[in-house]
């Protein structure tokens, strides 16, 4: 419905001026329940720009309430292992590094 469209975006934009008052490298997690609409929040912080990094995209988890939904029987890609999903996020963070949006370790702080 437009008001909870409405609501969520204006709950956005606040989390992302939080975010953005906060000195250096910054990381924010977002989390809820499912169904919540965490994965269109991540969508709208990557369209307006934000470096964003979707872990359980990565993992291609699709929680337990779509069960076998994206996987290779249907259609979609197998979860990785816990070693290719290590892999797929430091890929991932170096892509975001080589773009100016993130910094790694090496002093410069996570």
């Amino acid at each position: 419905d437009a008001a909870a469209a409405a609501a969520a975006g204006a709950a956005m934009a606040e989390v992302v001026a939080a975010a953005r008052a906060l000195p250096g490298p910054r990381v924010c997690v977002v989390g809820g329940r499912t169904g919540v609409g965490k994965t269109r929040v991540l969508h709208a912080l990557r369209s307006r720009g934000e470096a964003v990094v979707d872990l359980e995209g990565l993992a291609r988890h699709r929680g337990s309430a779509f069960g076998w939904v994206g996987t290779v029987e249907a259609g979609g890609g197998a979860q990785p292992s816990s070693e290719h999903f290590t892999n797929l996020l430091a890929c991932e963070w170096r892509r975001l590094e080589a773009r100016g949006e993130a910094k790694g370790g090496g002093g410069r702080g996570w």
